[in-house]
């Protein structure tokens, strides 16, 4: 139930934050030894709260050990990451004269799912993603490999209040 939140930009940080709470999930404060990691990898000007906004940073191997710092975190449940994966299917629409810069995207993007894929292998914990893109191959793609993944952070926070509430259920029948 309590949830962390990464964000590429922090209106999507504000959206994601009021869909979980009003999908009854809570948008947990961060321990101190949580922030002072992540303000390691990221810019002074980051959050330094949850959401966790990367402030446009572009170094993406900072950007891909933020999500770990989260998922080790015993205040944290489940991770919900937005605008983590899909920017590249955009920047191909629009930038047919720039293949190399469309190269470089999709690359990220996939070192990007190779990052969850091992995550969701080293961490109990659901990660949820919402997407810049409703292109059906991407999703798809992260679905094949495990990933939820969905275009809003809407309908994110729903899913992942709708898998707290499967797994009350199941624990109800444990018990």
């Amino acid at each position: 139930k309590r949830v962390g939140i990464y964000t590429a930009g922090g209106s999507w940080g504000v959206v994601a934050t009021d869909a979980c709470v009003a999908n009854g999930l809570d948008v947990v404060d961060l321990p101190r030894e949580v922030v002072e990691e992540i303000d390691k990898l990221l810019p002074p000007r980051w959050s330094k709260a949850n959401p966790v906004d990367s402030a446009g940073d572009r170094n993406w191997d900072n950007i891909r050990k933020v999500p770990e710092v989260l998922l080790k975190s015993d205040a944290v449940d489940a991770l919900l990451l937005l605008g983590f994966v899909g920017a590249s299917s955009w920047y191909i629409k629009f930038s047919e004269d720039i293949p190399e810069a469309a190269k470089s995207m999709v690359e990220r993007d996939e070192a990007n799912i190779e990052a969850m894929v091992r995550w969701r292998k080293e961490y109990p914990k659901p990660i949820i993603v919402a997407t810049f893109s409703e292109e059906e191959r991407l999703l798809l793609r992260l679905r094949e490999r495990g990933i939820f993944a969905y275009p809003t952070p809407e309908r994110a926070a729903k899913v992942l209040a709708k898998l707290v509430e499967y797994k009350q259920f199941l624990e109800k029948l444990g018990s």
